[in-house]
């Protein structure tokens, strides 16, 4: 704790969670040392160790005999607070990172505002593969009429001021059930909680709604039938409209739980009955049917309620406020976008069974749609679909092609992936639209560059749209992720253009291919890394030949070319050293070679072991043949360096019945019969 004026004072209770409080502590640990703050700690009569690593961090300790009310704990730390500020959080959750919290502070924002907010992520196992999200008022400004409020789902209340949404987020494992017997214990428990405070306070909607979720949770789904009837017929349910949107919701998925004869139709029933809730209840509600009417194999009922929750989701999208509204709730924005991927899958089987083209079309544009927040499962599905029932193909990819979204890269991503399995001219119109917001807005997506290796897109719109420098800034991007035969991929597609306009501009995008060709290969064998090398070091010198001025190529070491150009003009000497057999100079060459261009000293290296393993390797007459080879092979490249394209032709095309199928003489024909 600093000796400052208290910024922060940072409050937990302490039960029995050894498991996770530890990593508490350490995740708070930044925040204690970070800014003037304090540590406090209400001990709530844990006694599996847990209190002891407390004692480590915490700077104070309050034992709070436990009453059953988690506000009154809540409270015993916050009347010990010296801080300006007030943070809680629980025992079994901890922070992925804290930096946006300080940041909050030591920037001065916290001053413009009243509270902040921080994102929760509500694990249901300990494996963190399926979780919830949810926003915590979690930190707010002291003063003497703030309080926590409630014996159980307790709230503060009495904050003034706007509040501050922070990007920093926590784990939580409080629902993360060992066993089911300490799931149906942790909310019998609640549910007696609630119960206690709802004879209290009886006409607290707040309170009811926690109880039938609470209901619902333990599968006492009767006890959460009767207790929304009750809220709903009873209480001024509708002055508080989240309340109200979350019981209707809770009762139609009750209904559903339940499986009972007339389930459907009775939350059905709730939503015509009640609804007047909010929009982006009744797109929850609706999904919740939506996923019912499956088990009962109707595409027409299907349909409809894919119709009803689409239509939903588009009224909660045009209204901004409740966007904002609704964000901290657990029912929001993301809980409707992190399933629009299963929504639109069962739609778009729905539509094909039943016809209903126009539908199928919304249901695309939404699956597409940016706000998608599992856009790759539904491409998955996609290409699943279109292969099984070829009759759709035609009419979904005419819907798809119509929609909007076509400066959307990651959307034409998707689009372009999708088609993958139909074959390049298919995905090129999408890889096309997508290129070109990827060069003119630097936008460089790796998926995308990798869909165009595969499957040997042409490059024309990249060649005509983009620079060598961008070419070159979204290959290295994308190099850890780009295979050897995405690689050459790429290599072909910019072989197969038509492109005219600058043969200059394409050598130096063929020129950063090679490079990274090559540096791929280094992977490989020392035998195929020393090819490529030799391979790069011909095709760069080709482009800076005929990009830069030949004066500049006779100046002594070539001191005003860069560094790449130098660096290949010495590999060029080192390989003629090499094939006239004077491996001393050639390595001399070689070190001269790396010390301009240290980025490819592994390389070097790798051309190095070539040449060792070919000095130990036994001379046999297969090995004279392939030496006389490469002396013919670099005649050839001297009369194509000269512009002697008969003369180079003519040798080469004698090479070739001799050693037919050989990668480097295809590669001097090509190159001699471009002269």
């Amino acid at each position: 704790m600093s000796e400052n004026k208290l910024l922060l004072t940072i409050s937990f209770l302490v039960s029995n969670r050894i498991d996770t409080i530890g990593r508490l502590m350490e995740s708070l640990r930044p925040l204690a040392e970070g800014i003037p703050s304090e540590i406090i700690a209400v001990d709530t009569g844990s006694y599996d160790g847990s209190i002891e690593v407390v004692e480590k961090y915490a700077d104070k300790i309050v034992k709070f005999d436990w009453c059953g009310d988690f506000s009154a704990a809540r409270n015993a730390g916050l009347e010990c607070a010296e801080g300006e500020w007030f943070m809680y959080i629980d025992d079994d959750e901890y922070f992925e990172d804290v930096s946006g919290i300080l940041d909050f502070f030591k920037s001065g924002t916290y001053k413009k505002y009243g509270m902040a907010a921080y994102e929760i992520h509500n694990y249901l196992g300990a494996d963190m593969a399926e979780y919830s999200v949810s926003f915590r008022d979690g930190l707010f400004r002291i003063d003497n009429s703030v309080k926590f409020s409630g014996i159980v789902h307790e709230k503060v209340i009495n904050t003034k001021g706007e509040k501050f949404t922070l990007p920093s987020f926590a784990h939580h494992f409080g629902y993360a059930y060992k066993s089911d017997e300490e799931r149906k214990a942790h909310y019998t428990r609640n549910i007696t909680l609630l119960k206690k405070a709802v004879e209290i306070s009886p006409k607290d909607v707040r309170l009811m709604s926690h109880l039938i979720q609470e209901y619902r949770a333990n599968n006492e789904l009767e006890e959460c039938r009767k207790a929304g009837e009750y809220v709903l017929n009873n209480l001024p349910v509708k002055e508080n409209v989240n309340a109200y949107g979350w019981i209707v919701y809770t009762m139609a998925l009750s209904a559903y739980l339940s499986k009972k004869d007339g389930a459907l139709k009775e939350a059905g029933g709730l939503l015509d009955k009640y609804g007047d809730i909010p929009s982006i209840y009744k797109a929850a509600a609706n999904f919740i049917l939506l996923k019912a009417s499956c088990e009962n194999n109707s595409a027409e009922t299907e349909c409809a309620y894919c119709r009803k929750t689409i239509d939903c989701i588009k009224e909660f999208e045009a209204d901004e406020k409740a966007g904002l509204e609704y964000k901290y709730m657990e029912i929001n924005g993301s809980w409707v976008y992190g399933r629009l991927s299963v929504l639109c899958e069962i739609g778009v089987k729905a539509c094909c069974k039943t016809g209903d083209f126009l539908l199928l079309g919304d249901v695309l544009e939404i699956a597409y749609s940016p706000k998608n927040l599992n856009r790759e499962d539904f491409i998955d599905f996609m290409k699943s679909f279109l292969k099984n029932n070829a009759k759709y193909r035609n009419v979904i990819i005419s819907k798809t092609a119509a929609l909007r979204y076509d400066d959307d890269l990651e959307v034409l991503v998707c689009r372009a992936l999708e088609k993958e399995e139909f074959g390049p001219a298919l995905v090129q119109p999408f890889y096309d639209k997508a290129a070109v917001i990827s060069v003119k807005k630097n936008m460089y997506n790796s998926a995308l560059l990798k869909l165009a290796g595969r499957n040997r897109l042409n490059q024309e719109v990249i060649l005509q749209e983009g620079t060598r420098e961008g070419w070159d800034i979204w290959i290295v991007s994308s190099f850890k992720e780009l295979t050897e035969n995405e690689l050459l991929g790429l290599k072909e597609g910019l072989a197969g253009t038509q492109y005219t306009k600058n043969a200059l501009k394409k050598e130096g995008f063929e020129v950063t291919l090679e490079r990274y060709i090559f540096i791929r290969a280094m992977f490989g064998t020392d035998r195929e890394c020393a090819e490529m090398l030799e391979e790069y070091c011909a095709c760069g010198l080709h482009y800076f030949r005929n990009y830069y001025h030949p004066n500049l190529f006779a100046e002594e070491d070539w001191v005003n070319l860069p560094s790449e150009c130098r660096f290949l003009l010495w590999i060029e000497k080192a390989v003629e050293a090499r094939r006239g057999g004077d491996t001393k100079e050639c390595i001399n060459i070689l070190r001269k070679a790396v010390n301009i261009y240290p980025e490819m000293g592994k390389a070097v290296s790798c051309y190095l072991e070539d040449i060792q393993n070919e000095m130990n390797r036994p001379q046999t007459a297969a090995d004279e043949f392939n030496k006389l080879g490469e002396k013919v092979k670099a005649e050839a490249e001297k009369f194509i360096a000269a512009g002697q394209k008969q003369a180079a032709l003519s040798i080469l095309e004698q090479l070739e019945k001799l050693i037919p199928g050989d990668g480097g003489v295809l590669r001097l024909k090509e190159k001699a019969e471009k002269l």
